[in-house]
């Protein structure tokens, strides 16, 4: 997973101190034991940032069988779980990437490209929204209020 690999990049640019370890992951749901099991082969575990916002959700649920209160956790994108763990503290912060702004994106990148007869470029960059507890009242209504739209 890219963003997984340039976050371990960052940790270990800015920390050498920090140990990265990555637990690649299926692209499917319901993978808490899995990702319980690998978190307790971590003897110094400091943080967890889930990239992808199905295993967010199996992340909530490991970590209902570990000791959060030392740990930072990310999760990625918000949603009624997310926000709820934001609220009870479980999830330090969620990295928002936007999934309409990014099939957006994908649709205005293929169109310009097609209409233009020109190749498509190789990587292009979402900003994320950084979600805490104070803000993600605020973003959750926003984000309903988009899908509302499309539902509409």
């Amino acid at each position: 997973d890219q963003a997984a690999q340039s976050c371990a990049e960052s940790l270990q640019t800015e920390r050498e101190d920090l140990k990265c370890t990555q637990i690649p992951l299926v692209m499917n749901v319901g993978l808490s034991a899995e990702i319980e099991e690998a978190l307790k082969q971590i003897p110094d575990l400091a943080g967890i940032y889930a990239t992808c916002g199905r295993h967010t959700s199996s992340l909530l649920e490991a970590l209902k069988q570990i000791d959060t209160k030392t740990l930072t956790v990310i999760g990625t994108e918000l949603f009624e779980e997310s926000h709820q763990a934001l609220k009870d503290r479980v999830l330090s912060a969620v990295l928002d990437k936007q999934p309409q702004k990014v099939g957006f994106m994908a649709v205005r990148i293929l169109l310009e490209a097609l209409s233009k007869n020109q190749p498509l470029s190789g990587v292009q960059y979402v900003e994320p929204h950084v979600i805490l507890r104070a803000n993600s009242d605020l973003y959750l209504r926003k984000r309903k209020y988009i899908y509302d739209q499309y539902d509409g």
